[in-house]
C-alpha cells in the first residue's frame, strides 16, 4: 500500500526542510494562542452566574456595569476638556451609537473593551508627576485587564498614550527652559 503524498510530505518535511517545518509549527502554535476565547470575558460572568443562576440574561448586568463605567469616563473627559454639557453630549453620542447600543444586548467583548479603553484614556489624561504611584498602579491594572479582555488592547491605547506623553514632555521642557 502506497502512502499518499500528504503523508510523505508530513513525514519527511522535518528532515528535508527543518526551518520551514519549525516555522509552520511556530505559526500554528501562535494561531492557536490567539484563536482562544479571551480569559477575562469567560471569567467575568462567573460571580453573576453564581448569584443569579446560569441564565443568559444574568450576564447582561455585566454589560450594564461596563456601560456605566464607559459613560462615567466619557463624562469626566468631556467635563475636564470642555464643560459638563460636553460630557453629557459625549454620553448621548456614545449611548446612541448603533454598534454600542446593539452589542450591549449580547454578551461579547466589545462592551467591556470599550469601557476599559475609555477608563485607560481617562487615567492617562489625568496623569501628572505628583500622583505617580497610585495612578501608575491603576493604569497598569486597567491595561492588564484590557489585555486579558483582548490581545489588541495596547493598539487602542497607544495613540492617546503617545499624545499625552509627548504633551507632558514638551510642558516639562518648557518649565525647565523658564527656570534657566
Amino acid at each position: 500500500m502506497a502512502l499518499p503524498r500528504v503523508a510523505l510530505y508530513v513525514a519527511f518535511l522535518p528532515a528535508i526542510f527543518p526551518s520551514l517545518y519549525y516555522q509552520q509549527v511556530r505559526a500554528s502554535k501562535t494561531a492557536a494562542i490567539f484563536s482562544r476565547v479571551p480569559p477575562l470575558i469567560a471569567a467575568l460572568p462567573s460571580p453573576i452566574y453564581w448569584i443569579a443562576g446560569r441564565r443568559t440574561h444574568a450576564a447582561y448586568a455585566l454589560n450594564l456595569f461596563f456601560l456605566l463605567v464607559m459613560f462615567g469616563a466619557l463624562y469626566w473627559l468631556g467635563k475636564k476638556y470642555a464643560s459638563p454639557r460636553a460630557g453629557l453630549i459625549a454620553i448621548c453620542v456614545a449611548g446612541t451609537m448603533p454598534i454600542l447600543y446593539g452589542l450591549s444586548r449580547w454578551f461579547l467583548v466589545e462592551c467591556g473593551l470599550t469601557a476599559l479603553v475609555c477608563l485607560a484614556i481617562c487615567l492617562i489624561a489625568e496623569w501628572n508627576e505628583f500622583d505617580g504611584a497610585r495612578k501608575a498602579f491603576l493604569l497598569g491594572a486597567v491595561c492588564g485587564l484590557g489585555v486579558l479582555m483582548k490581545m489588541s488592547f495596547p493598539l487602542y491605547v497607544l495613540i492617546p498614550m503617545l499624545y499625552f506623553g509627548l504633551r507632558a514632555r514638551t510642558s516639562a521642557l518648557r518649565r525647565q527652559a523658564r527656570r534657566k
